[in-house]
C-alpha cells in the first residue's frame, strides 16, 4: 500500500471514529443547579467529591453539599473563634474524612460528622498565619496538606 493510500485509509478510520463519538453523545444530558434550585450561589470557585460521594461546591456566597437529589448549604463559621468566611476558593478532603476549606482570609477545616468548622490558626515557626486568599489546598501520598496563597506563598 503506498503512503497516500495509507494516509486516506487513516483518514477514513480516524472519520469514522469521530462519527461515532458524536453518536455517543447523545447518551449524555445535562442539568442546571442555580440559586433557584437550592445552590447558595450560581458562581462557583471549586468542587470535590468527598470519600462517602458527596459532591461539594464551594461558592462565594457558603459551602453546598449535593447529595445526589437535595443541596444543603453550610455557613462557614467557627463558632469558637468567631471567624467567619464563606468566599470558599479551594477544597480538599484528608485522610480523617475532614474537608479544608480554602476562603480568600484563610483556612477552615470542617468536620462532616459533627458538621462543625474550626479556622486553622496554627502559625509557621516564623509566627507567619495562613490568613489570605487560598487558591489550592492538595494532599500528598504521605498524607501532606500543600496550601497555595498567592499572595503568601506556599505552607
Amino acid at each position: 500500500m503506498s503512503k497516500k493510500n495509507t494516509l486516506i485509509f487513516f483518514l477514513f478510520l480516524l472519520s469514522f471514529s469521530g462519527v461515532k463519538a458524536r453518536e455517543d453523545l447523545s447518551y449524555f444530558y445535562f442539568n442546571r443547579i442555580t440559586s433557584d434550585n437550592g445552590m447558595s450561589s450560581n458562581s462557583i470557585q471549586s468542587v470535590i467529591q468527598d470519600s462517602y460521594g458527596f459532591l461539594w461546591f464551594g461558592s462565594n456566597n457558603k459551602l453546598n453539599r449535593f447529595d445526589g437529589i437535595n443541596i444543603k448549604t453550610y455557613d462557614c463559621f467557627d463558632s469558637v473563634q468567631n471567624k467567619r468566611n464563606n468566599n470558599i476558593s479551594a477544597l480538599n478532603e484528608d485522610t480523617e474524612k475532614k474537608l479544608w476549606i480554602g476562603t480568600d482570609k484563610g483556612v477552615f477545616i470542617f468536620d462532616p460528622l459533627y458538621e462543625s468548622f474550626s479556622f486553622f490558626n496554627l502559625k509557621t515557626e516564623e509566627g507567619i498565619l495562613i490568613d489570605d486568599w487560598i487558591s489550592d489546598i492538595k494532599s500528598d501520598f504521605m498524607q501532606n496538606i500543600w496550601i497555595i496563597s498567592p499572595n503568601q506563598g506556599l505552607f
